[in-house]
């Protein structure tokens, strides 16, 4: 069985030393990597895609930040039951 381990997203991270350009594609490629991660789940088979602490920056993210990563993770082929 093969799956993936992930961890340490930190989805809505402000990187203080950036310029608001900088931010934007830093944000950005946090997330394209969790879609990333789905399409490498299906091009190798995987059965299961652990994610491991701190996905998000903040202990109570903005609505919009909550979300984020939950869109990108529809590129994962995703099944019922634990």
């Amino acid at each position: 069985m093969k799956f993936i381990h992930t961890s340490d997203w930190q989805i809505g991270r402000i990187v203080r030393f950036a310029d608001d350009d900088t931010l934007g594609a830093l944000q950005a490629e946090r997330l394209e990597v969790i879609r990333r991660l789905g399409h490498l789940a299906r091009q190798e088979g995987v059965a299961h895609v652990l994610v491991a602490g701190d996905v998000y920056e903040h202990e109570t993210p903005a609505e919009r930040t909550l979300h984020q990563p939950l869109s990108g993770c529809g590129s994962f082929r995703i099944s019922s039951g634990i």
